[in-house]
C-alpha cells in the first residue's frame, strides 16, 4: 500500500511539472491579456484562423494578430483599419506574398504596428506597405515588391509620425517614398539595391538618421522639402546606372540639414538644383564624411535656377565647412 501511495505521488509531481511545458506549446485561436486579445494565425491551436485577413477582421482596437511562420506563405493582400498590432513569428520565414494584385498591406487606421515579416510581391505602381494614417510602427521586416515599378514602404499624402526603423528593403523601384508626408522617422533600416533607395517628395520636417543606403541604382536620397534632418547615415555606392544623381540629389529644398553622414564610393556625392529664391533659406551641409580625410571644406556643387524655365540656370556651391577626417562608426 506504501509503494502503490509513493508511486501515485510521483506521477502527480510529474504530472504538475509537465503540464507547464505542454500548454506553452499549444497555438489556441486567441488569448486574453491586459492590453487586448491575441488571436493566431496558421499554427497547430485548435480552430486557430488560416487567413490573416479573417483575424484582422475579428481583432479589434488593441488586439495583437500573431501569425505563426508554420503555415507561410499567406497569399493575401491584407487591408488593416483598426489600431492593432500584426505580428509575425520570424521575419525570414513568415511572408506574405501580395502575388502582384495590388497593395500587401494597406494601412488606414492610426496607432498601427507590422514587425517580424517578410512582404513581397505587390502589383506594380502599389507598395508592400501603404500608409495612409499617422502614428504607426513598421519594424523588422523585409520587404522587396520588385525592381520595376513598385514602392517598399509608401507613406501617403498628409501622413504624420509615422516610424520606419530595422527593417531590410531592396529591390524595389522606391525603397521607402515620403509623399506629401511629414514628421516622420526612418532610422535604422538598411536600403540596398532599389532605384531609389528613399524618395521624399513635397515632405517636411522628416528625420532620416542611422541608416545604411547602400547600391541604389539611380539615387541614394532624392529630396523634395524642407526642414528635413539627414544625419549619421551611411551612404555608399549609389547612383550606378545615373551616375548625375549618386547619394544625395537635393530637388527644389531648403532649410535641411545634411550632417555627419558617410559619402563613400557613390557615382556622385551630392548634388542639388535649387531656385534662387532658396538660397537665403540656406541648406546646411556639415561635418560629413567625403570618401577620404581632409582639412579642407568640402565643395557641393550643383546649379542654380533663376526663374520658372528649366534652361535658366548656372552654377552654385554649398560648402561643408567641417568635413569629418574619418568615417563615422555607425552600426545598422
Amino acid at each position: 500500500m506504501k509503494k502503490l501511495l509513493v508511486f501515485g505521488v510521483i506521477v502527480l509531481f510529474l504530472g504538475v511539472a509537465i503540464a507547464p511545458s505542454i500548454n506553452a506549446n499549444v497555438k489556441q485561436i486567441t488569448m486574453s491579456t491586459n492590453s487586448g486579445n491575441i488571436l493566431y494565425v496558421g499554427g497547430n491551436g485548435t480552430g486557430n484562423y488560416s487567413k490573416i485577413q479573417d483575424a484582422i477582421d475579428d481583432a479589434s482596437d488593441g488586439d495583437t494578430v500573431f501569425v505563426y511562420n508554420d503555415s507561410s506563405p499567406y497569399y493575401e493582400n491584407i487591408n488593416i483599419g483598426k489600431s492593432i498590432k500584426l505580428i509575425g513569428e520570424d521575419r525570414d520565414t513568415t511572408i506574405i506574398d501580395g502575388n502582384a494584385s495590388g497593395d500587401v498591406v494597406y494601412v488606414s487606421a492610426d496607432g498601427i504596428n507590422i514587425s517580424g515579416f517578410t512582404i513581397k510581391e505587390s502589383r506594380q505602381d502599389t507598395a508592400g506597405i501603404a500608409v495612409y494614417s499617422d502614428y504607426n510602427t513598421i519594424s523588422s521586416n523585409k520587404i522587396s515588391c520588385g525592381i520595376s515599378h513598385c514602392y517598399g514602404i509608401w507613406l501617403h499624402w498628409n501622413t504624420s509620425f509615422n516610424t520606419i526603423k530595422d527593417n531590410i528593403i531592396s529591390y524595389n523601384r522606391y525603397g521607402v517614398d515620403i509623399d506629401g508626408s511629414n514628421a516622420n522617422s526612418i532610422s535604422g533600416n538598411i536600403i540596398s539595391n532599389n532605384y531609389y533607395g528613399i524618395y521624399l517628395s513635397s515632405a517636411n520636417n522628416n528625420k532620416i538618421t542611422d541608416n545604411n543606403i547602400t547600391s541604389n541604382r539611380w539615387c541614394g536620397i532624392l529630396l523634395v522639402g524642407s526642414n528635413n534632418n539627414i544625419s549619421r547615415n551611411v551612404i555608399s555606392h549609389n547612383g550606378k546606372d545615373l551616375i548625375q544623381h549618386g547619394g544625395i540629389l537635393l530637388y527644389y529644398g531648403y532649410k535641411n540639414k545634411i550632417l555627419k553622414n558617410n559619402f563613400i564610393n557613390n557615382s556622385r556625392n551630392s548634388y542639388f538644383q535649387l531656385l534662387l529664391s532658396m538660397i537665403f533659406e540656406g541648406n546646411i551641409w556639415n561635418e560629413n564624411y567625403w570618401d577620404k580625410p581632409s582639412r579642407f571644406p568640402y565643395l557641393i556643387f550643383g546649379r542654380m535656377q533663376l526663374i520658372f524655365i528649366q534652361e535658366i540656370k548656372f552654377p552654385w556651391i554649398y560648402i561643408d565647412w567641417h568635413p569629418a577626417k574619418e568615417p563615422y562608426d555607425i552600426e545598422v
